[in-house]
């Protein structure tokens, strides 16, 4: 018997020094702060649910584009949306229950809306002559933002989740607007303007108190000699992650320690050459930029986690055609873990 029972306890002592061992090896990898980057899933739009569980992202599949959904770490794939035209551009509601997506569906783009779980069929919510594109969902859940073309220029809306008539929103007198996003507090957009050859991050303040006929402030975030695409507010506000084509040397995009990009006559077409990051804005110190990813290859998409802390993009070499990420040749998402806080 007293074999035994040091057997038994020479067992639960070791077992006791392994737990140790291996609590204090996780301790030391989360304080050496070490990132992480790698593939979730093939496909592009990613976007990710509010519990930061789930990813619904676009999948090209011969030559039509589905919704699909998975985990965020790219297990458990199912198709969201059937339909022989594309379906894209999926942003999810705030309590999760919905996504709106823009589908070719109806002949031109038109914004839909379908229950996340895929109990419900997809139900229209713009009919406009033109593409409606880029839908984001209000933190409130009251409006959807989306770009939409009025006198044949491209400009933003809201329109309210049960339909209606679109409220346009055109504050920049200078040129077109694109990819809204919605600030965490739901007080601004952060838009894509084209104006004076270059594509730039606008905000434009939306006074709620009159939702009919909103009082708007613009104000530009600017780099000299370069493209912006899709604007991303982190959850905290502090950061907003965009798609770049200025190639900095070192981790900073500060203009004077930045190489010129290359010029080319709009960020919907770019040059052969051309090459495409994803950095970090700050909308309140406007020399306060952050590189993210490499320009070993193309970086569009970036979407946060609702933790803040990391980045979600789309990656991968150029395809033909426009430089955007649905024209990317075998597009995949990937996430960079430690991004920011």
């Amino acid at each position: 018997m007293k074999i035994y029972s040091l057997t038994l306890l020479r067992l639960a002592l070791l077992c006791l020094c392994a737990a140790i061992s291996t609590s204090i090896l996780v301790v030391n990898d989360a304080k050496a702060g070490k990132k992480r980057e790698y593939k979730v899933v093939e496909g592009f739009d990613p976007a990710v649910s509010p519990d930061g569980k789930m990813l619904a992202y676009a999948l090209l599949n011969g030559r039509n584009i589905d919704l699909w959904i998975s985990t965020i770490t790219g297990d458990e794939k199912r198709r969201l949306t059937h339909h022989e035209a594309k379906d894209a551009s999926p942003a999810w509601s705030p309590d999760g229950r919905s996504i709106v997506f823009v589908s070719h569906r109806s002949g031109n783009g038109d914004l839909y809306v379908v229950a996340a779980d895929g109990s419900t069929k997809a139900r229209r919510l713009t009919d406009r002559k033109g593409l409606d594109d880029d839908p984001d969902w209000s933190p409130d859940g009251r409006w959807i933002a989306f770009s939409t073309f009025a006198d044949r220029e491209q400009v933003i809306a809201l329109i309210s989740p049960e339909g209606g008539t679109p409220r346009l929103l055109d504050p920049n007198p200078y040129g077109e607007e694109s990819d809204p996003s919605w600030s965490p507090d739901g007080s601004q957009l952060a838009v894509i303007t084209e104006w004076e050859g270059d594509s730039d991050v606008f905000l434009i303040r939306i006074d709620d108190e009159r939702p009919q006929v909103p009082s708007l402030e613009a104000q530009t975030i600017r780099m000299p000699d370069s493209d912006e695409l899709e604007p991303a507010w982190h959850p905290r506000g502090h950061w907003i992650a965009v798609s770049t084509d200025r190639i900095p040397r070192n981790e900073s995009l500060f203009p004077e320690r930045s190489r010129p990009a290359r010029r080319r006559p709009s960020s919907r077409n770019a040059s052969e050459g051309a090459q495409r990051i994803v950095a970090m804005l700050s909308p309140a110190i406007r020399s306060n930029t952050r590189r993210v990813t490499n320009p070993t290859y193309l970086s569009y998409s970036p979407t946060w986690t609702p933790d803040g802390r990391s980045l979600l993009y789309v990656r991968g070499e150029a395809g033909r055609g426009e430089r955007t990420p649905k024209a990317l040749s075998a597009p995949e998402i990937w996430i960079k873990e430690r991004v920011a806080r």
